[in-house]
């Protein structure tokens, strides 16, 4: 393992440890609002106060990655100052809103059980998970626009087949964090911070949550590459130089996902259908090897 490659491991590490805190604080918090100890209004105060932790923690780690990794793929190299997303309570009001209205109609039921709490408890806590890690993803693409660079996707070697076809697809640019970075921003520990909002990683329309509500409709749209489920293990790593690409090329698995990739697009040539993510998708999940793989190695 070379000098990068143990750089973001151990940033992967320190991501998913941050996250795994906020992610616990905030599950406590849901059990003592279902038991009656605290009321709404104190609820979303408390878990807004948390996720902010969490953004300045995720932000900080981001940026100082960025650095020592720009120095470990090309020493010396001029760059831009990083840039982090500015701190947005919406996301976690909205995740608070959607479990309280999950909630009530949880209560509404005479045949409620104590598990469908612990699941609902379960499943806010990985979004605000998620939340965490996302403000260090989007502060790599943001950085990477604003560096005139590409950025590529990291996984943490357990991958679903979804994440690995994105991992596999070399790097990426974004129109849209290019368009974000020419917002106003400010000093941040010796990066830029952004005023736009964090993007949603889940830009899907029509969704239902528990009851067949509906959940908002997300902001900005995201490029297949920028997607990130809950659970999802990836991180974004700015290609500063050539060297980047060569120093991972052998990190997680990447060039296994890589492989993968190519073969199925000529799995579907040969099955003469359309060579599209969804057909793509399908085939990867026919191989041993991914998280939700129809057979497991």
């Amino acid at each position: 393992m070379n000098e990068l490659q143990r750089e973001v491991r151990a940033y992967q590490r320190r991501l998913a440890r941050k996250a795994t805190e906020v992610s616990a604080l905030v599950g406590h918090l849901l059990r003592l609002h279902i038991d009656g100890k605290i009321s709404d209004e104190e609820l979303r105060a408390a878990v807004v106060s948390i996720d902010r932790v969490g953004w300045r923690a995720a932000s900080v780690m981001a940026a100082e990655f960025i650095e020592r990794a720009r120095a470990i793929s090309d020493p010396g190299g001029k760059h831009a100052p990083p840039v982090v997303p500015r701190f947005d309570p919406v996301t976690a009001l909205e995740i608070v809103t959607g479990f309280l209205l999950s909630l009530e109609l949880l209560r509404g039921r005479e045949d409620v059980s104590g598990d469908e709490y612990a699941r609902l408890v379960a499943r806010i806590m990985r979004e605000m998970q998620t939340g965490v890690l996302d403000v260090a993803r989007v502060a790599t693409e943001l950085s990477a626009a604003a560096n005139g660079k590409y950025w590529m996707r990291v996984t943490d070697g357990d991958p679903c087949a979804f994440c690995a076809m994105i991992a596999g697809r070399a790097i990426y640019t974004s129109e849209l964090s290019a368009l974000r970075v020419v917002g106003s921003s400010r000093s941040f520990h010796g990066t830029r911070e952004y005023s736009g909002r964090l993007r949603s990683p889940h830009p899907r329309k029509g969704d239902t949550g528990e009851g067949g509500r509906k959940r908002p409709r997300k902001r900005t749209p995201r490029q297949l590459g920028e997607l990130y489920h809950n659970d999802c293990g990836c991180t974004a790593v700015e290609v500063s130089s050539p060297m980047t690409e060569r120093q991972l090329e052998n990190y997680n698995r990447l060039d296994e996902f890589k492989q993968a990739y190519y073969d199925a697009q000529a799995e579907c040539r040969k099955d003469g259908v359309k060579v599209s993510d969804a057909n793509i998708l399908q085939r990867m999940r026919r191989r041993p090897g991914f998280r939700d793989s129809h057979k497991r190695k």
